[in-house]
């Protein structure tokens, strides 16, 4: 995607300051108004072209041809953030900052949950097809989102989503529930794609950077909604 295609919506900057480096690790989202992004410069990803290939470890579902698409675009946001950070521990203690155009968050505390949020940022903002439905999400994204945050954004943007579209209609979870398990589909090859980029246990922080990705697209919607029920009843 050329950087000048459309104007930016938001700009998520990731500064991960990590005990005894006086230098943040800095990754830059960018988030243009159709929920595309561009994750830090698309120019180093050269060095990632055996990771980001089509056709490795392509998905099952993937309705990209290799003839007219190169490289997946989910791997292709995904590379620079695993090349930083697949040597580091993910229970190193770290303070992360997340500036946009409109606030800035902190957190304190293991770099999983930065990671968390960061790699799920990339993923659902990425041209990955199986995506485009988390693409609005990722536009309001919300860093350091717990389990329940996650369900509750995601099935309100639903909601507003087909109430805007339909209003007269009821609204149908199902469809829904099925696009995330066609992102399992996708969690399952990314692992893969990994695991071949891997050259020594050194790396394996990588697979433990995807794992972070799972818990936040494999939500098990069922298992959360009596507690939901209990905090958005006012009667």
């Amino acid at each position: 995607m050329s950087k000048d295609r459309n104007k930016v919506f938001n700009t998520f900057k990731y500064r991960f300051y990590l005990e005894g480096q006086k230098e943040p690790i800095s990754h830059e989202v960018v988030i243009y108004e159709d929920g595309h992004s561009r994750v830090d410069d698309p120019e180093e990803l050269e060095l990632f072209k055996s990771f980001t290939e089509l056709d490795n470890n392509k998905c099952e579902h993937c309705p990209l041809s290799n003839e007219e698409v190169k490289h997946c675009p989910a791997a292709m946001n995904l590379a620079s953030v695993i090349n930083t950070f697949k040597e580091i521990k993910t229970s190193s203690e770290v303070t992360i900052e997340v500036e946009t155009n409109q606030r800035t968050y902190s957190y304190k505390g293991v770099l999983t949950r930065g990671l968390h949020s960061l790699v799920g940022l990339a993923m659902a903002s990425s041209e990955c097809p199986h995506m485009k439905f988390l693409r609005p999400m990722a536009m309001f994204h919300l860093p350091y989102a717990d389990a329940n945050e996650t369900i509750i954004r995601s099935m309100s943007f639903w909601l507003l989503k087909n109430y805007l579209k339909k209003p007269e209609e009821a609204i149908d979870f199902n469809p829904l529930f099925k696009k995330y398990g066609d992102v399992e589909k996708i969690n399952a090859a990314m692992m893969e794609r990994i695991r071949t980029f891997e050259v020594d246990d050194t790396g394996m922080h990588a697979i433990v950077i995807l794992d972070s990705f799972i818990s936040i697209f494999g939500l098990k919607f069922e298992g959360n909604m009596d507690e939901l029920r209990k905090i958005l009843d006012d009667e």
